[in-house]
């Protein structure tokens, strides 16, 4: 009977120990689960933190790609280098950022053409002029691809530079031209300053004649440059009715006729095209900007 008592007793033990290292077992791996979901969660909240127009411009550098103050205009901030960190998803399209603008609401451009079409296709006294508020190419962006956008209700109304521009080496005098003249619309092109202004290498590139000098330098430093297409800015050129100005393939600024003169058919070039808007100071950025993790629009 003794016998049979320790051995109960010897067993009870045993269950006893295992059930405890069990326990403690269950509890530290617990423990680790736990601490590496807070960890997780930490690392996520960190990343992924929601940010407005406001706090891009905490991301300010002063050398290198990325966030800059415009030189030119007080309280703008813009993209400048070769590959900055300004990729932005919208329309469920790959967008990047231009500018963060005075009042907070941030200047998209399309990363990438809509197609190739012609600034304007229109006639006027057997001519066709570089006035975009009246150019057919406005018309269609404005209308049938405004229409088009699924996310228009992030898209503000908002004034463009549509100045002409003379060649100058002033940049200065340049942008004054293009801020002379106002268009109030939803969509919109660059301005040929924003593609200078764009560029890292200031001293070579900082103006149309030195870009087109240094083309081959200046593209490399240029985010803007894009070597598929030659695409239209929103500028005609000042000493002539009937030019608009382009980016060409090389990353050169040349300039093109609305109308081919010799019949009066408004047709002589086309250049593609890539749409800019405005979107709204109050929205919420998730991402990086990075082209694996692009700014999302959650608000």
């Amino acid at each position: 009977m003794r016998k049979i008592r320790k051995k109960r007793r010897k067993k009870q033990k045993q269950i006893l120990i295992i059930s405890t290292l069990s326990l403690l077992l269950c509890l530290c791996v617990g423990y680790a689960a736990f601490q590496t979901s807070i960890n997780i969660t930490a690392k996520g909240n960190i990343v992924e933190k929601a940010m407005t127009p406001e706090d891009l411009k905490a991301l300010v550098v002063n050398s290198g790609d990325g966030l800059y103050a415009d030189e030119y205009e007080m309280g703008r901030y813009i993209y400048k280098g070769s590959s900055p960190n300004n990729y932005i998803i919208f329309n469920n399209e790959m967008w990047r950022i231009l500018s963060v603008e005075k009042a907070g609401v941030i200047k998209i451009i399309k990363d990438g053409s809509i197609g190739t079409m012609y600034w304007n296709s229109e006639k006027v006294d057997g001519k066709n002029y570089n006035d975009w508020e009246n150019s057919t190419l406005q018309l269609y962006l404005n209308n049938e691809f405004l229409s088009s956008i699924t996310e228009d209700t992030y898209i503000v109304s908002h004034d463009f530079s549509v100045g002409m521009v003379i060649p100058t080496i002033n940049l200065n005098e340049q942008i004054d031209s293009e801020n002379s003249v106002k268009w109030k619309g939803m969509v919109g092109l660059i301005t040929v300053s924003e593609y200078i202004r764009a560029t890292s290498n200031t001293q070579q590139c900082g103006n149309i004649n030195s870009n087109n000098n240094n083309v081959s330098i200046c593209r490399e430093s240029n985010w803007l440059f894009n070597y598929d297409i030659s695409y239209w800015t929103i500028n005609g050129h000042g000493l002539t009715n009937n030019l608009v100005y382009f980016i060409y393939t090389d990353g050169g600024i040349s300039s093109y006729g609305t109308s081919n003169t010799t019949n009066g058919v408004a047709n002589e070039k086309t250049q593609d095209v890539r749409p800019v808007v405005y979107l709204k100071s109050d929205i919420k950025l998730l991402g990086t900007g990075e082209s694996s993790n692009p700014y999302v629009i959650v608000s």
